[in-house]
């Protein structure tokens, strides 16, 4: 697991991707976009990490620690996170089966984005979007959350 300190207020993303080709790219995309990140190895360590802080991008590999999408135990953990704890992040999912941004298939696997590895040339743009998108479509939630939590609704 690789391992860098990330403060307050900076960007963080935490990756689940074993294959070293894919998981470079990633990772230099991140870099790119001035994200701080922390790698795991095991299904363990994601669902450690991810309770530990709070990442915006989560980039699970269909393989990751496994042989199949099916026998994934990352994926499936992702998937049973509740909604509080989930709505903090935005969940992308890399495998062979998907068609890149494929709304369907992203809701199918409970990800917001579902990436297919001919399209990570082209993984900055797809990061950019959809974490946009996301954030456009959380922004009236947190003013509502925000203004009730203060009493103010």
């Amino acid at each position: 697991m690789d391992f860098d300190f990330i403060a307050p207020g900076e960007k963080a993303a935490l990756i689940a991707i074993t294959q070293p080709d894919i998981l470079q790219c990633v990772q230099n995309v991140l870099t790119d976009s001035n994200f701080k990140y922390h790698s795991v190895d095991t299904s363990d360590e994601f669902a450690t990490r991810f309770g530990q802080f709070e990442y915006l991008p989560v980039i699970i590999h269909e393989t990751f620690a496994s042989n199949s999408l099916e026998e994934n135990e990352t994926l499936k953990i992702a998937q049973r996170f509740s909604m509080p704890v989930r709505r903090h992040a935005v969940f992308f999912l890399i495998g062979e089966r998907f068609e890149t941004m494929n709304t369907l298939q992203a809701f199918q696997q409970s990800m917001h984005a579902v990436i297919n590895p001919t399209e990570l040339p082209n993984m900055k743009a797809i990061l950019d979007k959809t974490l946009t998108e996301s954030d456009l479509f959380m922004h009236t939630y947190r003013d509502v959350f925000t203004l009730n939590s203060k009493g103010d609704l």
